[in-house]
């Protein structure tokens, strides 16, 4: 997949077919509509949307947070500040997964900071969460929160 393409992954999720989303496209036929009954995280239909071999392009989920994460990012409405959600510690996924009420916001978090994506386990084991996060910090805002941000170079 080319890099200017990569958008056609859709979100993180168990079972994302983004490596083989091209030759599954190749090999079904062109038609009217294209349905997408387990569409997951978007990867197929994104792909056949942009294909130009359907007309329509249906998506489904049996999780309604999923498909409305997933039209709300395309849309961009409701927007979403996706840099509010770049840094969270395991403590903050377990109260998004075990206090929150089922979101949008929820579903991106458990989504993108969870073991597999499977919304369930948090990203990072305990003896390697610090250093992760710490990179995470110096990636998008430039520094660690340690003394260690005097020692990092953005390129």
């Amino acid at each position: 997949m080319k890099v200017k393409d990569k958008w056609k992954r859709g979100l993180p999720y168990v079972g994302n077919k983004g490596q083989k989303v091209e030759q599954i496209m190749d090999t079904l036929p062109d038609g009217t509509r294209f349905v997408d009954v387990f569409g997951g995280g978007g990867c197929v239909s994104l792909t056949a949307a942009s294909s130009g071999k359907y007309e329509e392009v249906i998506y489904n989920d049996i999780r309604k947070t999923v498909v409305e994460l997933l039209c709300s990012l395309i849309n961009d409405k409701p927007h979403i500040n996706l840099m509010d959600y770049v840094y969270i510690t395991r403590e903050q996924f377990f109260d998004w997964r075990d206090n929150q009420p089922d979101s949008i916001e929820r579903t991106l978090v458990l989504l993108c900071w969870s073991f597999s994506n499977d919304q369930r386990c948090y990203l990072f084991g305990k003896n390697i969460e610090k250093e992760k996060l710490m990179a995470t910090r110096a990636l998008f805002y430039g520094n660690t929160g340690t003394e260690l941000t005097n020692c990092i170079a953005i390129l």
